[in-house]
């Protein structure tokens, strides 16, 4: 196995992973339509002190006829340590993402990761409900990442 250069790149490890919040509306559900919409969206949060990038994933399903009901929700947290992370972040508070300089790679990986721990806390908070099957799809994190992020992430070695 290759041994991992630590100075090539700053290094990104999971610190917690923690279900914020989960509802089910159980009165919402609608045997005759089979499929519902999933929408997603994020916050993203940093503390250069400890090295911590706070990633939180909101997630909910609604039938295509009635988009405001949302019929599931989900918000996970995946806090990530990064190694030297002050190294991306202008010292200008409030960090966004306007003043944040984080390699692409890191928000991709950050993103991949909170989607994965986001579909298994939502399949198993899913389970024994009439939502049962639905399963957060597989997503491309890069395009993800791009809307999120916009001029942040270079997607170019990834087309």
């Amino acid at each position: 196995m290759p041994e991992i250069d630590s100075n090539s790149k700053p290094m990104i490890s999971v610190k917690k992973i923690k279900c914020l919040s989960f509802a089910i509306r159980e009165s919402f559900y609608e045997p005759e339509y089979q499929e519902m919409e999933s929408f997603i969206d994020h916050t993203l949060g940093f503390n250069t002190e400890v090295n911590y990038a706070d990633f939180i994933l909101k997630v909910y399903y609604a039938y295509p006829h009635s988009q405001e009901k949302k019929v599931i929700e989900i918000e996970v947290e995946t806090v990530f340590h990064i190694t030297e992370l002050e190294k991306f972040i202008k010292n200008a508070p409030p960090v966004t993402t306007e003043n944040m300089n984080v390699p692409s790679e890191i928000l991709i990986n950050m993103l991949s990761l909170s989607i994965s721990h986001t579909r298994a806390l939502l399949s198993e908070n899913l389970s024994g409900t009439n939502f049962s099957n639905y399963i957060l799809p597989i997503m491309d994190s890069v395009s993800l990442a791009k809307h999120f992020f916009g001029d942040k992430v270079d997607d170019s070695k990834y087309k």
